[in-house]
């Protein structure tokens, strides 16, 4: 399989990881932090990020067949295990992981039908909602964004307004980052819903431009703006600023550019016509 890797060398930073209680070669020997490396307040924190590397979530049918279980572990020395553990209030028994040495576990699983606990995590991962968007009926997924002192919450229950999830839109929405993959995204959905409502193959450039300036949220003071593009067939000349910006994304052009006001504009239309 093709793949690649960064490597980032520096001393401080090696010295400040040591601090933090890394070091080569310690998969049998680590010890939870100190209170002087990770003080308590943030000891949730590196228990989500110990989770993120050893960690496991997995979810299984029972034996019957009747329902969906979850178990949750952690892997990891004892003395991390027990720390874990502790913090998390939990009676649950500490095994010897895969009789390796001194490698412990610790899992948390559901034992019945009755909910007995909940897995809450934060995420902009297309991947992660995608698969939680599957099982609506026990995922609770929800948007918050945090504006001037406020916080609004947005329950969400279905793709926002593409088909899928993808991560261009979720930067979009969650943290108001207009991308030129996002308005790339909004253009390709809108052809696919003209389209689908023409009952045609597909809806040509042109097409979609033309449609676009005949719908009352375009407004020409803001969404006008004529370019051209000249092929072995002839010149077409379109109006709106979304296909200029289609194009110069599709097709760069040193002379053809945009600001972030007018992408911002462009991906606002795109959105209302998607929808």
């Amino acid at each position: 399989h093709l793949g690649c890797y960064a490597e980032i060398n520096s001393k401080k930073m090696a010295k400040d990881l040591f601090f933090l209680g890394l070091y080569a070669g310690k998969s049998l020997t680590y010890t939870p932090p100190t209170p002087e490396q990770v003080p308590r307040s943030f000891i949730k924190y590196w228990i989500l990020g110990y989770f993120d590397g050893d960690g496991g979530l997995t979810l299984f049918r029972d034996p019957k067949g009747k329902s969906i279980r979850y178990n949750m572990s952690f892997v990891g020395t004892r003395k991390t295990i027990e720390f874990i553990q502790e913090y998390l209030g939990s009676n649950k028994k500490i095994k010897l992981a895969h009789n390796c040495k001194n490698t412990y576990e610790i899992k948390f699983t559901e034992t019945d039908t009755t909910q007995t606990s909940q897995i809450f995590f934060a995420t902009h991962s297309q991947y992660v909602l995608r698969s939680a968007l599957e099982n609506r009926a026990s995922t609770l997924i929800v948007l918050l964004q945090h504006t001037g002192t406020n916080v609004n919450v947005k329950r969400i229950t279905a793709p926002l307004v593409l088909p899928t999830v993808t991560s261009a839109e979720l930067n979009y929405v969650a943290f108001d980052i207009v991308s030129n993959d996002y308005h790339i995204e909004l253009y390709g959905h809108l052809q696919n819903k003209i389209a689908l409502s023409r009952g045609i193959p597909e809806c040509s450039v042109k097409a979609c431009d033309t449609y676009i300036t005949n719908q009352p949220d375009y407004d020409a003071t803001k969404h006008h703006k004529p370019s051209s593009h000249t092929t072995t067939h002839g010149t077409i000349t379109y109006d709106t600023l979304s296909t200029y910006i289609r194009n110069a994304i599709d097709h760069p052009d040193p002379t053809r550019t945009f600001t972030q006001q007018e992408l911002r504009n462009s991906i606002e239309l795109l959105i209302k016509l998607c929808r």
